[in-house]
């Protein structure tokens, strides 16, 4: 048995009892961590607001060797975003993030970049922000590079040759990115040269200067979020349901 302390994002909570939670954790040492919060639900709880989702926390729990549930010992708020869950956009926002992250991040393993990158996110959804979609794209992106999904794209991935703007790309259905020479299936996806370049740009920039290009270049980051929920769709074989609003520019 352990005792651990980690930074972590809540991501949700469930009732399992008339005194307990269930509650979903994506942390920086651990990765996702499921835990048991004891008497979470009582009016004078020692948790007070630290569970409720999107708060970041410093967290302490109890874990048993070989058990998948660990018991929550304490919980110390570093900062809640509770005031934003009544603006409808933005809470949609943050629980399609933190499905995309259940979905990606395996239980129990680090991954210090993951939690730094989807911390900037949320803290720039946090921040006003009148087109949440910016970050939405922004998150995608990056959690495919993460997560090993995301090809490169400077180059076909069969022959190496460097491609160039005016060329157009594919995808087949093995998420393999090759130029028009090296295609010998039916293409998953086609990926023009402008698209690539701003992948690309995505994967150097924080979220900050991502808005920023956006306000001041009117970068058309559309595109970029059809073909990353594609990519998505793809690993994950379904549709998630904020996909059907539309993308405003």
């Amino acid at each position: 048995m352990s005792i651990i302390e980690t930074e972590a994002l809540v991501l949700r909570n469930y009732n399992i009892s008339e005194a307990d939670k269930l509650v979903l954790f994506l942390t920086r040492k651990h990765g996702i961590v499921r835990g048991v919060a004891r008497g979470a639900k009582r009016l004078k709880s020692r948790f007070g607001s630290c569970l409720e989702p999107f708060s970041q926390i410093l967290l302490t729990y109890k874990q048993k060797e070989h058990h998948e549930l660990v018991s929550v010992r304490q919980t110390e708020l570093y900062k809640s975003n509770f005031e934003l869950v009544s603006e409808p956009e933005k809470l949609l926002t943050y629980y399609y993030l933190s499905e995309l992250l259940q979905e990606f991040a395996p239980p129990n393993e680090p991954n210090e970049l993951l939690f730094r990158m989807s911390v900037a996110c949320l803290s720039s959804v946090n921040e006003k922000l009148e087109k949440v979609e910016t970050i939405v794209s922004y998150f995608e992106v990056w959690l495919l590079k993460i997560s090993g999904y995301l090809p490169n794209f400077k180059h076909c991935g069969k022959c190496q040759k460097n491609l160039l703007i005016e060329e157009t790309s594919f995808l087949d259905t093995d998420l393999k990115h090759l130029c028009q020479n090296c295609l010998k299936t039916r293409s998953f996806l086609q990926v023009t040269g402008e698209q690539r370049i701003r992948l690309m740009l995505i994967q150097k920039k924080s979220p900050v200067d991502f808005r920023q290009i956006i306000a001041e270049q009117g970068f058309d980051y559309s595109e970029i979020s059809k073909l990353s929920r594609i990519i998505i769709k793809q690993i994950l074989g379904r549709d998630f349901g904020y996909w059907n609003r539309e993308i405003s520019v």
